[in-house]
């Protein structure tokens, strides 16, 4: 049951977002596929997609390369959000190169 939940929680990320960090350990260490599920909630695939000037004009730029962490098998890109991505190619506004690394 509790695993079934976190997979609904996977797709909602504001009422996720909204979990208690009591209640997030305690998923953490339930018995079954209830962490999996959590940790997959949490760390989900997203496109990246952004604007970039390049001689006075936007052009469309995605992320392509990530940092895939060996030991623990996590695929990782440090940065803003993605809703922050998200916004910004919306509304064709740049992301400021420093916050791509």
């Amino acid at each position: 049951l509790i695993s079934a939940m976190v997979q609904g929680l996977g797709s909602t990320p504001k009422l996720f977002a909204s979990l208690a960090t009591e209640d997030f350990l305690r998923i953490l260490k339930a018995p079954g596929l209830a962490p999996i599920h959590a940790i997959q909630a949490i760390f989900q695939p997203c496109r990246l997609l952004y604007w970039e000037k390049v001689s006075g004009e936007l052009h469309r730029r995605t992320v392509l390369a990530t940092y895939v962490d060996v030991e623990s098998g996590l695929n990782i890109a440090s940065g803003p959000h993605w809703q922050l991505f998200s916004e910004r190619f919306g509304s064709m506004k740049e992301i400021d190169p420093e916050m791509l690394g």
